[in-house]
C-alpha cells in the first residue's frame, strides 16, 4: 500500500505564555529574543556579533524573559535584600540547606509572573541571557512545558557586600528548544489560565 508523508504535521513549536498582571503583558511581556538585541549591535552593521553565528542563531530560535520590574539587590555576607517598587511587588524564596548550606553563595528563586504551555514534547534550556550584565548570577537548567509551566528565575547570590540594580526590562533568561523547529509565540492576561497552570505545580519524573 502506497503511504502518503503527512503534510499537516506543525514544523514550529507554539508556545503560549500567560501571566494575572495587565501591565506586565503590555509593557514586559515575553518575546522573540531577535527584539532583544543590543542597540550598539543593531545600528553597528560593522559590530563583530553580526558575524558571530552563535550570536545571531541563538537570537533567532529563542524567546527571552525580561525583567518585569525593576530591582535592587542589597548583600551582606550573611543576608541579601530584594527591594521592589511598591506598586510592582515580586516574591523571592531561598534554598539554602542548613544541613550543607553554600559555602560562597545563597541561592535565592525569583518568582516570575509567567507560566509557560505547549503541546509539544520537546524540552527546553534555559539560561542566562547573553545580555544579562546585571550581576545576576542565573544558572542553567532544561525544561520541558507541556508538564512544567513555572518560569522561576534562579540567582546565586555571592557572599560578600554589594549591591546592584536590575532596570526594568532587562532582558534576564533565554529559552532555546532543543529542536531545530521555530518557535511561534502567544502572550496573554489570563488570570484563570495563569491560576490553573500554577495549580498544576510541576511534573518531575526523575524524584
Amino acid at each position: 500500500m502506497l503511504k502518503l508523508p503527512f503534510f499537516n504535521r506543525k514544523n514550529y513549536i507554539l508556545l503560549k505564555c500567560y501571566t494575572k498582571v495587565h501591565t506586565i503583558a503590555h509593557y514586559s511581556p515575553i518575546v522573540l529574543s531577535a527584539k532583544t538585541e543590543s542597540e550598539v549591535v543593531k545600528n553597528n552593521p560593522n559590530h563583530a556579533l553580526k558575524r558571530c553565528y552563535g550570536h545571531i542563531l541563538g537570537l533567532k530560535n529563542s524567546i527571552t524573559i525580561r525583567s518585569w520590574s525593576e530591582f535592587t539587590v542589597s548583600v551582606t555576607e550573611e543576608t541579601a535584600n530584594y527591594t521592589f517598587p511598591e506598586d510592582n511587588p515580586s516574591d523571592v524564596k531561598f534554598h539554602n540547606d542548613e544541613d550543607s548550606p553554600a559555602k560562597d553563595a545563597m541561592v535565592s528563586k525569583l518568582i516570575s509572573p509567567w507560566v509557560i504551555s505547549t503541546e509539544s514534547d520537546c524540552k527546553f534550556v534555559m539560561a542566562s541571557h547573553m545580555l544579562n550584565a546585571t550581576g545576576m548570577i542565573i544558572p542553567s537548567g532544561i525544561v520541558n512545558y507541556n508538564t512544567q509551566h513555572q518560569t522561576n528565575i534562579f540567582n546565586y547570590v555571592r557572599k560578600v557586600p554589594h549591591t546592584y540594580t536590575v532596570p526594568f526590562k532587562t532582558p534576564l533568561v533565554m529559552i532555546y528548544p532543543i529542536s531545530d523547529k521555530k518557535i511561534q509565540l502567544e502572550v496573554y492576561q489570563d488570570l484563570p489560565t495563569y491560576d490553573a497552570l500554577v495549580a498544576k505545580g510541576s511534573y518531575r519524573p526523575y524524584l
